[in-house]
């Protein structure tokens, strides 16, 4: 996902093989507060933004579990710096958990997020954490081919998307 105007909008989706799925289209929109890539690119991306978002609280509820201060959100957003990814463990959607990580550009920063999305039933947030390594791994070949480094890059995605688990 990547950010427009404090909203996170899904650019790409694969959909998992299994019975209990989500489904979420090309194009759709989630408030940055409460999902995993919003709060990971909230905490990567720039101050201005930040601090915008921020100063909107209180947010929007759309479940027990949402963050709605500005307050916990800094915190959290303090910590998926110190971590190196996010998660919504179910605050835009019950019963649904997300783990994201960064996807960089050239110059290092973030441009977007990687995300694994899950019902909770069936991947609980601990166990989702199992598939952190390989969602970096996807992310860092993303990365890579944002990268001026030629065919090996194009490669390097290629071998990670083709090789997909379902969550």
């Amino acid at each position: 996902g990547v950010m427009t105007a404090g909203k996170i909008v899904y650019v790409d989706w694969v959909e998992s093989a299994g019975p209990l799925r989500i489904a979420v289209p090309v194009g759709t929109q989630v408030p940055a507060h409460c999902s995993a890539n919003g709060k990971l690119l909230l905490a990567y991306g720039p101050p201005p933004l930040r601090r915008r978002i921020l100063a909107s609280s209180p947010f929007t509820s759309f479940t027990p579990t949402t963050i709605t201060t500005a307050e916990a959100l800094a915190r959290e957003l303090e910590q998926i710096r110190r971590q190196g990814y996010s998660e919504d463990n179910e605050e835009f959607l019950a019963g649904v958990c997300c783990l994201a990580v960064p996807v960089r550009n050239r110059r290092g920063e973030v441009v977007a997020g990687l995300a694994v999305m899950a019902p909770s039933a069936r991947l609980p947030l601990h166990r989702a954490h199992q598939h952190l390594p390989d969602l970096r791994a996807c992310a860092d070949a993303i990365s890579a081919e944002l990268q001026p480094k030629g065919r090996r890059a194009a490669h390097a995605v290629t071998r990670h998307t083709r090789k997909r688990r379902t969550a």
